[in-house]
């Protein structure tokens, strides 16, 4: 048996308003669902194969071990509404941004069997939702510094909630999270 975290990730919100022109815009990404794994220790669709992060190797000697793993969310609008590299004299920086996701990890238990023929299944045990908050406005002159809304923050998990139906985390596979977040634009 092979135990570990999948994560997905929802971009609940993600827009941003720029006051001198008048305008707000949104990530193309907004609504959509993503697997969300730590690329830099990556065994997807596992959130990381760190050894702290999963129990790869039970046995009759090995029959439970704590896991645990930690999330860096981090992103944003563009800093100017002309998506420049830099501010530039008149260029008109964010005033504000309501950046949600919402997280959902599961705790997912998959046969290592070898002699088992098709596809892998990661049986969901137990799920947790957290959401990270980046709403808030923006300084407009440098550092730009972010000052939080009311709302903002990251609401971790209280508990867990047992998962006995015998389902899988509904992503599992395509596009990850963060490297959709390399191609996010705003519109």
């Amino acid at each position: 048996m092979r135990v570990g975290f999948v994560q997905n990730g929802d971009v609940t919100t993600n827009t941003a308003e720029y006051n001198t022109q008048g305008v707000m815009l949104m990530s193309d990404l907004q609504g959509q669902s993503f697997l969300d794994t730590r690329q830099d220790f990556g065994a997807s669709p596992y959130y990381s194969a760190e050894a702290r992060s999963t129990f790869f190797d039970p046995s009759p000697g090995n029959t439970s071990k704590t896991i645990s793993a930690d999330d860096t969310p981090r992103s944003g609008p563009p800093l100017t509404y002309d998506r420049g590299i830099g501010v530039e004299a008149n260029d008109d920086v964010v005033d504000s941004m309501n950046l949600v996701w919402d997280f959902r990890l599961y705790v997912t238990v998959r046969t290592d069997d070898s002699r088992r023929i098709g596809p892998q299944v990661y049986t969901s045990r137990a799920w947790a939702q957290w959401q990270f908050n980046a709403s808030g406005s923006i300084g407009q002159i440098a550092p730009y510094a972010w000052t939080a809304a009311s709302q903002a923050g990251v609401n971790a998990p209280t508990s867990w909630t047992p998962e006995t139906s015998g389902s899988q985390p509904p992503q599992l596979a395509g596009e990850l999270f963060n490297d959709a977040l390399g191609r996010e634009t705003f519109n």
